[in-house]
């Protein structure tokens, strides 16, 4: 358009302007020359770079770097001269057509974890490539070099027939100019799955006026019938039983513990009053007076002590050794001691049972080795003492009161990570294991 008086003219185009390379690449900058214009004052230039005929966003400098989406196009750039009176435009030449490239590998493919587990979940990345037009992928998982059926996914969970193997996944780009293949690293010898657990129930609390210590909770401890964690399992855990504070009640009994494959019985309630039994439980609670400590669950507990005359009475039985018997006219019973595992790394007992209460000078019995409550003493007005919590210990019986049991725990030590969890699990690692401590119930899956 020309815009001005008598002798006055906008500019006007002489030479077309010119690209720097009329054969350009992807990733090549390519630049324009102004042309030759003819003008009354010197004119400015803008510029505008076209992707076949049309505007390309933002390319509006007399520079522009070809990019992936110009593949099988041509470029061209507009350039305006403007100057006082008017403006004009002229195209430069059109380049050729953009060509493509060959897929190129520059960074590997990775594993997400080059220590795998039986049952892990792997993921490989597609690494760093070139090409044009960008390339597409696909995978195939290899276990010693030698391809496994199906595993044609970004992500490969490994399974149990490749154990000794090492894993390693070919990543394949592909464009319409070639197919290219980059090997990820590969990992270690694929190691077995390896679990054990501990589920520890809520002990029980101590009975009244020279009553029997609690029960501990059940304990059982083993290990996965495959050898390893697989799949989703509830986390249940037991609370603490309360103590006896009068009347004929015996101690309240713990609650029940679940994990993995197994659930525990609560620890039975010491004896109270008059000649009361201890309860039964996964450990018994002890007799009081001359009454007979409960019976303990198979293969989760041991029975609470016999209690003799009026003076003493029977600790609560614990994992390992049953309530000690009361002695007439001397302390009161112990309580058994807890069982010993090493699943949190180094060896800790838990469910010790609840030492026995005294009505005469002489003091209550000690609460077996696993956070098992003492007795008391009436005549040296000594309280009884409650368990610690999460160890399931049976609270310690008293003369004036029994006292709490210990609320349960549940313990998984795996050599595979959880692939996700509720609750409030504290976790810890040991060596290649992880172990997930619940005090409080939860699930977990693998």
């Amino acid at each position: 358009m020309l815009i001005g008086g008598k002798g006055a003219s906008a500019p006007v185009n002489t030479v077309a302007p010119a690209l720097s390379d009329s054969t350009p690449e992807v990733a090549q900058t390519i630049s324009v020359s102004n042309g030759t214009w003819t003008s009354d004052t010197t004119p400015t230039f803008t510029y505008q770079w076209q992707r076949s005929g049309s505007n390309i966003g933002g390319a509006t400098s007399s520079s522009y770097t070809v990019v992936s989406s110009d593949y099988n196009n041509t470029l061209r750039c507009v350039v305006t001269a403007t100057n006082p009176i008017g403006a004009d435009s002229a195209n430069s030449n059109t380049s050729s057509t953009v060509p493509g490239a060959a897929p190129v590998n520059t960074v590997a493919p990775a594993l997400s974890d080059t220590t795998p587990v039986e049952g892990q979940a792997l993921t490989v990345t597609n690494g760093t490539w070139t090409g044009v037009p960008t390339p597409t992928f696909t995978y195939q998982w290899q276990a010693n070099a030698s391809n496994i059926s199906g595993a044609t996914s970004s992500s490969y969970t490994v399974g149990v027939a490749y154990v000794g193997d090492t894993i390693k996944c070919v990543v394949t780009a592909t464009n319409v100019l070639n197919t290219v293949s980059a090997d990820s690293n590969t990992s270690s010898a694929v190691v077995a799955r390896t679990g054990s657990f501990v589920v520890v129930a809520g002990g029980a609390g101590g009975g009244y006026d020279a009553g029997g210590g609690g029960g501990a909770g059940g304990m059982i401890a083993g290990t996965p019938p495959s050898g390893g964690f697989s799949g989703s399992f509830t986390i249940s855990v037991g609370g603490g039983g309360a103590g006896s504070t009068g009347g004929g009640v015996t101690g309240s009994d713990g609650s029940s513990s679940a994990g993995p494959f197994t659930s525990c019985t609560g620890g039975g309630g010491g004896g109270s009053f008059g000649s009361a039994p201890g309860s039964n439980g996964g450990s018994g609670g002890g007799g009081r007076r001359s009454a007979a400590g409960g019976t303990g669950t198979t293969g989760q507990g041991n029975a609470g002590g016999q209690a003799t005359s009026s003076y003493g009475s029977g600790g609560g039985g614990g994992k390992v050794a049953a309530g000690g018997a009361g002695s007439a006219g001397s302390a009161a019973g112990e309580g058994g001691d807890g069982g010993l595992t090493s699943i949190s790394g180094s060896q800790v007992k838990y469910a010790g049972g609840g030492g026995g209460g005294s009505d005469n000078p002489n003091p209550g019995g000690s609460g077996g080795g696993g956070g098992a409550g003492n007795g008391g003493s009436r005549g040296q007005s000594v309280p009884s003492t409650a368990a610690s919590a999460n160890s399931g210990g049976g609270g310690g019986g008293g003369a004036n009161a029994g006292s709490a049991g210990g609320s349960g725990i549940v313990i998984l030590r795996s050599n595979l990570p959880a692939s996700g969890y509720s609750g409030t699990p504290t976790i810890t690692t040991d060596g290649a294991d992880t172990i997930y401590t619940f005090t409080g119930s939860g699930a977990i899956s693998f």
